[in-house]
Formats: C-alpha cells, structure tokens, sequence
C-alpha cells in the first residue's frame, strides 16, 4: 500500500478511520487534493463538514398516533433499518384483529348538597328530612319513667329505632292522668305516627275492673276519634311480686280481665296490645326487694318486647 503527493490512491475503506480522516486533512490542507472525473467521494467527508441530513422519520407511539405503521410508510421509502420489529409486528396484528373497544362511560362524582351552606334551598330541605322522620311518644307510669334510661344503654338513642322517640313517664301515674299528660304535650309540638301507652296498674283496686277497662277504652277511642292517622300501642298491665291496693292473688285477677278487654277492644283504637308473658311474680332476679319495678334484666326484657312491636310497626 502506497500513497502519492497530491492523490489518496490507498482504499478508503480499508484504512481506520482516525488515520483516513488525518490523510485526507493534511492533503486538503496543501492544496494537493484532486478529484478524478465522474468519481464520487463515498463516505468521506472534510474537516467541518457536515453529515448529509437523512430522510426525518417519523417515530409510532403507543397513543398518540392514529395510523398504523404500513399507512404511515406506504408514500416514503423506508430503508431496512426502519422495518418494524417483530413485537411491534404482533401488536400490530392484534390491533387488526380485535373488535373496536366502546369506552366505558365517565363515572362522575356527583355531590350531594342538600345540606350545603351555598344551597338555596337548605332550610326546606332540612325540614323536609325531620317531617319525613316518624315520630313516636311513650306514655306511662314509673315502668316508663325508669325504662328511659335503661332503653339508652341497651338500645342507645330513640330507642334504637329509625324514629324520633319521646319519653313521658311519670312515677305513680294513674289512668286519669294519661289523656291531660298526652294533650300537655300536643300544646307545643305535633302529634305523633305511634303512641305507646303502659298504664292502668296503679288503678287496680281502686276501681273495678270491668269499670276501668271500659275507661280506658273510651280514652282510647277518643284518641283515635281525633288523630285517625296516629297508631296506638297499649302495653299490657304486667305482673308484680307486691301490689298496693289488695292482695296481690286479687288484684293478678283484675290485672287479667283488663288486659283481655284491651286486646279485644284493639280494633276500636286503631292499635294493638302487647303483653309480657315473660315478666312473670316468682322470678326473684326480675324485681328488685320493693317487688313492683324491675331490674336491670327485668328492665331489659321489659323494654325488649315493647321495641320489637315498635320496629314492625314502622316497616
């Protein structure tokens, strides 16, 4: 291998690079550098210049572009090293094979502002939220009074129910007082969708009881004259160890003609009567030592029998 002044006869392409580049730079550099005719110079370039621009491609993503890879190299020619490459080929393939995909629609969040400050209508519908609430009184005597509290711990509040539950139980409230105290409520607030009534037992001995069965019928009766749309529930008289006013084999006599005749008589109120078949005299654990209230057991299956005919009640 040789090399002339003035011409490179020595093969490009068998000479590295580095060392092509140097001869070519010192013969450009003295101006003895010469073309022979019809000889194009391939792959050889001078110092500071530049490389030919090539064909710009275009590159495939994922997402952005619409066509597929033949649609967007079918008017250009694409040299070999642009070919698609075999797991782009498949991709490809299944794109063409499957069924169009249908989006799913948007699952947009939708903001409940019924009760939201910015709300115009706030006030009305707040209040239409509490009217739709049912509303349920219990009237009674010390059973009631002293049920209050023990319904919160076993039931929590409102008795547990999907109601607004009121309490107006008085310690030693007899019949006569039953009616006064419904309609000393009624004064401030509307009557309610249940009245639940646990009363008549501190009567007995006291009046007779076919007398106070009729009674308490006909307060019944009136109630449902004058609220047809309100439901009562009469809480049968149940048992005690010790009565006030007789002995106590007596007055379980009476107890029982009443609560008979407030069962049957249930038709003519718009209501029902619940009884307390497990609130028997001679379990010792159901009183405490005064014999008439209950205790905390007592208290709980008292209240339970009550809270069971109240939720099929609101069903």
């Amino acid at each position: 291998m040789s090399a002339t002044r003035g011409f490179v006869t020595v093969d490009e392409w068998t000479r590295p690079r580095e060392s092509r580049k140097r001869h070519v730079c010192e013969d450009s550099q003295m101006g003895h550098r010469k073309k022979e005719p019809g000889r194009e110079r391939a792959g050889i370039r001078l110092h500071g210049e530049r490389r030919p621009r090539r064909h710009p491609v275009q590159r495939l993503s994922c997402t952005g572009n619409k066509w597929s890879f033949t649609e967007m190299t079918e008017d250009m020619e694409c040299p070999q090293e642009m070919s698609p490459s075999p797991k782009r080929r498949r991709r490809e393939a299944v794109k063409n094979t499957e069924a169009p995909r249908t989006e799913a629609p948007v699952k947009r969040r939708r903001w409940n502002l019924c009760y939201s400050k910015s709300s115009p209508d706030t006030k009305e519908k707040v209040t239409e939220r509490k009217v739709s609430h049912k509303k349920i009184w219990i009237i009674g005597s010390s059973y009631i009074h002293r049920g209050e509290k023990a319904a919160f711990d076993c039931f929590g509040q409102n008795f547990g129910l999907d109601a607004k539950v009121e309490w107006f139980g008085k310690g030693g409230l007899r019949w006569n007082g039953v009616l006064p105290r419904f309609y000393s409520a009624l004064s401030t607030q509307s009557p309610p969708d249940i009245l639940v009534v646990h009363a008549g037992g501190n009567d007995l001995g006291l009046v007779p009881a076919k007398k106070l069965g009729v009674e308490m019928t006909r307060g019944l009766m009136q109630l449902h004259k004058d609220f047809p749309s309100m439901r009562i529930l009469f809480s049968c008289i149940n048992e005690r160890q010790a009565w006030r006013y007789g002995e106590p084999e007596v007055i379980n006599g009476d107890r029982r003609t009443v609560n008979e005749q407030m069962i049957r008589a249930g038709q003519y109120f718009g209501g029902e009567a619940v009884q307390h078949p497990r609130l028997r005299f001679f379990k010792r654990n159901l009183y405490l030592p005064d014999g008439v209230h209950f205790t905390q057991e007592g208290n709980h299956i008292f209240l339970s029998t009550i809270h069971g005919v109240l939720g099929k009640m609101l069903l």
